[in-house]
């Protein structure tokens, strides 16, 4: 047995005196306690000692509000008062009980729970003021409990239900309303790019079907009219003067034909680049006897690749390849190309050596323009052509 399980009674709380006589107690057939004291005789009923016997009622004296800069106190009508609503500003609530004059013992003992925020009860001694701090929106019931003489709860309580209002952010429905506001934005943002991507794409198509309709197909009038025109003259001059006109058109309709390809989107894959490579390496080198070997590994033919990422790939690609048949004296091409699972990297490397009279590739336009395409694929670019012609170019993987 500990403390708790002990009761202590006063005069103040009915006896007729503080000080027992010693072997003065009786417990009677019916159940009465008498207990002798220095200044009479003190009778309990059996009655009196049990838990569920009446408690003390409990009045409220005072609710204090603690908002951020004021303070809202109700001193009227507590009796009444059911329950009291606190904004979002008002961070703090202090209620103040005691017992009613008439049923004080010697020491007020009180109890209360918060439901909703502590389900067990919180014993008060000689404490008549609880206070809750920061208290989260929503609803609560406040019970107390006031013992009586006897020491005893008993099962008399006083509730009030104390709600606290949500900040505007804090309801559902501005919640929701936020929720689909942004989804809406966002919705609208997405859907923007992808229409003005779409409406690049139809343009960038648009544009390369009427290059070719248009530009190449006067190329290639003039082409052919230039060899015909070759073919009747005897005029060896103009034989001369034709023959570099055709050869002309025919350059210009294979660059125009690159042009064309980098710029139509129906082309941003990367199975259309490997094979635009092999192409143009055996259009320039296969004529020249050179032969060439084109490795490819780690690619996703299929996946879709950005039209600018694609043209600068593919023009260092073609830079490299034109270098090496018009400087080179190779007979063999190294190509390999590889997708790793951080970097992409392009290597071309020849086995030749400097044309006769050249010591090295001529630089100018050429080399600006590889730098210029590596440095917008954010890539590093190596160009060696001291002994025969090397180029690699690291990026990140695409």
């Amino acid at each position: 047995m500990n403390e708790a399980d002990f009761r202590r009674y006063y005069r103040a709380d009915g006896l007729a005196s503080n000080r027992l006589l010693p072997a003065a107690a009786l417990r009677s057939s019916d159940g009465r306690y008498f207990f002798g004291t220095d200044n009479g005789l003190t009778v309990f009923q059996e009655d009196d000692f049990s838990r569920q016997g009446a408690g003390a009622d409990v009045m409220l004296t005072e609710v204090s509000i603690f908002g951020r800069s004021e303070l809202r106190r109700l001193e009227r009508n507590l009796g009444e008062l059911r329950q009291v609503t606190l904004s979002p500003t008002e961070k703090s609530i202090a209620i103040s009980f005691a017992l009613p004059a008439g049923q004080r013992p010697g020491g007020s003992r009180f109890r209360y729970r918060l439901e909703g925020f502590n389900e067990d009860w919180v014993p008060l001694v000689n404490e008549q003021t609880v206070r809750f701090n920061n208290l989260g929106s929503g609803s609560y019931v406040l019970r107390i409990q006031g013992a009586g003489a006897n020491g005893n709860f008993g099962l008399r309580e006083t509730q009030l239900t104390i709600n606290v209002r949500q900040y505007l952010i804090e309801k559902l429905w501005f919640q929701a309303t936020l929720a689909l506001t942004f989804a809406g934005l966002l919705f609208y943002i997405v859907m923007g790019r992808l229409r003005e991507r779409l409406r690049n794409e139809r343009l960038r198509t648009q544009l390369s079907a009427d290059i070719h309709d248009e530009v190449s197909g006067l190329l290639a009038g003039i082409t052919l009219q230039a060899e015909l025109l070759q073919n009747r003259t005897q005029d060896e001059v103009l034989k001369e003067r034709l023959s570099r006109v055709g050869e002309a058109g025919r350059t210009a309709m294979s660059k125009m034909s690159d042009v064309i390809w980098s710029i139509d989107s129906r082309r941003d894959t990367i199975g259309n680049l490997l094979q635009r490579m092999q192409e143009h390496a055996d259009e320039v080198l296969l004529p020249l006897d050179i032969r060439y070997d084109f490795q490819a590994s780690g690619f996703d033919e299929k996946r879709r690749i950005p039209g600018n990422i694609r043209q600068d790939i593919y023009f260092i690609f073609k830079e490299a390849v034109n270098n090496i048949a018009r400087h080179s004296t190779a007979t063999r091409v190294q190509i390999e190309l590889e997708n790793s699972a951080q970097f992409f990297e392009l290597f071309i490397q020849d086995n030749g050596q400097p044309r006769t009279g050249e010591t090295s590739v001529k630089t100018g336009q050429g080399r600006d323009n590889l730098r210029m395409r590596a440095g917008r694929l954010r890539g590093e670019l190596v160009v060696d052509d001291r002994e025969g012609y090397a180029l690699t170019l690291r990026m990140q993987r695409i």
